[in-house]
């Protein structure tokens, strides 16, 4: 049997990894649309069924880190390297450790690269 993502519902973003035992829901930006990584859950109970209630995950999040110094030492708190490459779903995390006491909406996702 060839292990991979398995789609499990209707959602057309929610899929089983078979690898790792675990839900993955496909995140897209929600101002471009563009895809932007996989948000992780153990059990299929913790997915967010609404999309109001998902995490939400902009593509300019990477921009943002890789122009922050700070954001380079709160990356490595988390085992998390910056790098050109770096997947938008990474730069989400660092940007809201970075500024969780700040209404980030405002901030991130208004300048996004296909938007």
């Amino acid at each position: 049997m060839i292990n991979e993502f398995i789609k499990i519902t209707d959602e057309d973003n929610l899929f089983y990894d078979s690898v790792k035992k675990e839900y993955r829901y496909r995140m897209h930006c929600p101002y471009c649309g563009k895809y932007s990584g996989c948000w992780c859950y153990p059990e299929l109970d913790n997915v967010p069924m609404f999309d109001e209630d998902r995490p939400q995950t902009y593509c300019t999040d990477v921009h943002f880190v890789l122009d922050t110094d700070e954001a380079i030492e709160a990356g490595q708190e988390m085992g998390i390297t910056v790098k050109p490459t770096m997947e938008e779903w990474n730069a989400s995390k660092i940007v809201k450790v970075l500024i969780e006491d700040i209404d980030y909406s405002e901030i991130t996702g208004g300048a996004c690269s296909r938007g």
